[in-house]
């Protein structure tokens, strides 16, 4: 029976998630998770046990919440692994730790490896029988070239993390070896093909065109499909103006906000009457540099801009705000902290007032 899925693909370019690894059980059921790197990891101490705080954990198609303290484990500045406990919505438990995972409530509990990948992860996906993989690569920024409609270049250092294995160019079986597409400059997606046969992880072949990734499910010959989508860090902050509405007088309107590098965005606006919340936004949004990285030197992108990118709501009536902050490997990557204590927004003159919050769950 011959199996084809295209899970829900997540694009972490520019995340700050260097660290994945997945986990199969004797039965067939696999899972994995990711984290943020932890601050404070010293190169020279033999062992430390550092806090993390955004574990994410799945199996089963199941989502996993941790309960107590997780951690991760680092030796010379290496990561070993996770220690934590996490639990589904149906009570079941995984037990976590560097040198393998421990299923309870589950029925057939049992134990099983786990496969850590400490470089940057830059894309996950969730097959639709909740085997949930990885891929980490290098992007080669200084041969990207935005004058070409088509271009594929090596994806350096490719790792692919799924079902308790790593499969790392030169050493597993690519039919295809891996490539990064892009279209003028664009990141598109990611080709390889990649033949597990004997590697005991329940698919003959693993392959993945652009943004979709298709598991040959060994011995089988059933197709599910599932659509792979893009998806972006969570805001940190979000300013509404729908409150200003449309004002029957002019007024002045001002923006304040600091990233979580320390950049300070801070601007006034003069708002002419029968101006709609929507204009307010579009032009506010117009004003707010984004953070972006270009090329740089060989192999390594080059930071510009500041430390923040900004993405208006569903109506247009307000904007979401996205803290980063610059890395020592020259890139940007989100910041969990609140902008809530630090952004501002007030209207002299008008006769309602913009609000100004941390962003709601579940936003983009």
């Amino acid at each position: 029976m011959l199996s084809k899925f295209r899970p829900r693909f997540e694009c972490l370019e520019g995340r700050d998630v260097p660290a994945a690894f997945s986990f199969q059980f004797a039965d067939g059921t696999a899972g994995g998770g990711s984290f943020s790197a932890p601050a404070g990891v010293d190169p020279t101490q033999a062992r430390q046990e550092l806090a993390i705080t955004d574990l994410e954990v799945t199996a089963q198609n199941d989502e996993f919440f941790v309960r107590g303290d997780a951690v991760a484990i680092y030796s010379y500045g290496v990561l070993l692994g996770v220690s934590a406990s996490v639990f589904g919505d149906s009570s079941n438990e995984i037990r976590i730790d560097p040198w393998g995972a421990v299923a309870y409530g589950f029925a057939n509990d049992g134990s099983a490896s786990v496969a850590y990948d400490a470089a940057d992860t830059q894309a996950t996906f969730t097959l639709p029988d909740g085997t949930a993989g990885s891929i980490s690569y290098q992007t080669p920024w200084n041969e990207v070239n935005e004058a070409l409609a088509s271009q594929s270049l090596p994806a350096i250092g490719f790792n692919l993390n799924v079902a308790g294995k790593n499969f790392t160019v030169g050493s597993a079986s690519f039919t295809t070896a891996p490539t990064l597409q892009f279209e003028y400059g664009e990141f598109k997606g990611v080709s390889f093909a990649l033949n597990t046969a004997g590697s005991n992880i329940g698919y003959s072949s693993i392959s993945m065109s652009g943004l979709d990734v298709t598991a040959i499910v060994a011995g089988t010959n059933q197709s599910l499909f599932a659509n792979a989508q893009k998806d972006a860090p969570k805001p940190v902050g979000f300013i509404n103006l729908a409150p200003l509405g449309t004002q029957a007088n002019a007024y002045t309107l001002k923006i304040k906000f600091t990233a979580a590098d320390g950049s300070t965005f801070e601007q006034t606006y003069n708002i002419g009457a029968n101006t709609s919340a929507a204009d307010v936004t579009a032009l506010v949004l117009e004003s707010i540099p984004q953070a972006s990285v270009r090329p740089g030197g060989p192999g390594e992108p080059a930071i510009y801009g500041s430390g923040w990118n900004v993405r208006p709501n569903a109506t247009g009536t307000g904007f979401f705000i996205y803290s980063h902050r610059a890395t020592t490997q020259q890139k940007w990557v989100p910041d969990p902290v609140s902008l809530y204590s630090n952004a501002s927004a007030s209207a002299q003159g008008a006769t309602q007032q913009p609000s100004v919050s941390e962003s709601p769950k579940g936003s983009p």
